[in-house]
């Protein structure tokens, strides 16, 4: 059974989907889309992991609250990884000796730092492909 749910694209969240996950049995989900001065607000506050709760006026909070990742990037690949549509590889840069290697590395590792300054654990999710990223994979 699934225990994380992911609201992939939409354009925004009722004050009930929380509890709607919640009673879903979820215990965590994760968006890709929120308000971008509340995306700024919670970047400067390493925020966006978070505690959802509902409306209480209507729910009581440990019925309506659970866990909240906010993506960063919508859904896409970083662009460190040099991901390509068309090509079917994950980590798409040409390493065709030791240095062009270290330099790929590097930027995944700068990539991921700078993506874990905007989180309050060392815990980062990553998403691998776009649309239609990797189609010809079995």
């Amino acid at each position: 059974m699934p225990r994380v749910g992911w609201q992939i694209d939409t354009f925004g969240s009722s004050t009930t989907m929380n509890y709607l996950h919640a009673k879903g049995s979820y215990n965590s989900v994760v968006l890709n889309r929120m308000d971008f001065s509340e995306q700024k607000y919670r970047n400067q506050t390493r925020s966006r992991d978070f505690l959802w709760r509902g409306y209480h006026d209507y729910f009581p909070p440990n019925e309506s609250q659970i866990l909240c990742h906010v993506s960063p990037r919508h859904y896409n690949t970083p662009a460190s990884f040099g991901a390509n549509p068309h090509d079917d590889r994950i980590f798409a840069w040409e390493v065709s000796n030791e240095t062009a290697a270290s330099i790929g590395t590097r930027a995944i590792i700068d990539d991921m730092t700078r993506m874990s300054a905007i989180y309050p654990t060392n815990d980062i999710l990553v998403f691998l492909g776009n649309d239609f990223q990797w189609v010809n994979n079995v």
